[in-house]
């Protein structure tokens, strides 16, 4: 008598070994999958600082990641997907933190910022192209403003108002003043890190900065 265990395996060693290879396969396809999707992604960042976003082509972006471009095609509709999701990995290396203490909030953000720009030199080159693109091609600035950029800085906004009802700050200025007194370092940094590197700075420097701000902004 055949138990209901033995009837689901097969007696075929030929199928055993072709479910086995077939397990193994994807097994192993998906993080080769995964490293392809990061290539991709970092290919088009550095393609984009380095030629612009009209110069740089599909079969370029492939070739440097190392894959086809049917890969490409089967995962973007557009060279403009592409752009924004390459944008959006960047973007996640630069969390917006509301923990309710502008301060301590900024601060972080501002020593992830510092960090980063130190360490990844393409940061200064990517952010130094997009400022030209904002003027050479305004259509794909729009199209990132409203996809990626403009939900993030909505985020910032809505830490200033929180921090203004709270007492924090001064009420009587409109936010996006305060935003642009708050991120203008941050804009700073991330353009002139390489050019500020050798410039010796104190270790508390992104809290003295933050302290400098805020000092202006505080209630009178």
């Amino acid at each position: 008598m055949i138990t209901s265990k033995d009837s689901t395996q097969s007696d075929d060693p030929d199928q055993s070994l072709q479910s086995d290879t077939s397990q193994l396969t994807r097994k192993v396809g998906r993080p080769r999958s995964t490293e392809a999707h990061q290539a991709i992604l970092h290919a088009t960042l550095e393609l984009f600082a380095d030629e612009g976003f009209d110069a740089m082509s599909i079969e370029a972006i492939a070739d440097r990641a190392g894959v086809g471009k049917t890969t490409i095609y089967r995962r973007w509709d557009s060279k403009e997907e592409l752009m924004l999701d390459a944008a959006r990995s960047l973007q996640a290396e630069f969390p917006i933190v509301d923990t309710g203490n502008l301060r301590n909030d900024l601060i972080h953000l501002l020593k992830l910022v510092w960090e980063m720009s130190s360490s990844n030199p393409l940061l200064e080159k990517l952010y130094v192209r997009i400022i030209g693109e904002s003027r050479a091609n305004p259509d794909l600035f729009r199209f990132f403003y409203e996809r990626r950029l403009g939900p993030r800085l909505q985020l910032f906004r809505q830490m200033i108002e929180r921090a203004q009802a709270c007492g924090e700050i001064r009420k009587d200025l409109d936010p996006f003043i305060v935003l642009n007194l708050i991120t203008g370092p941050l804009v700073f940094q991330l353009l002139f890190a390489g050019l500020l590197a050798s410039v010796p700075h104190p270790d508390d420097f992104p809290e003295q900065m933050v302290d400098a701000i805020l000092q202006g902004l505080a209630p009178r």
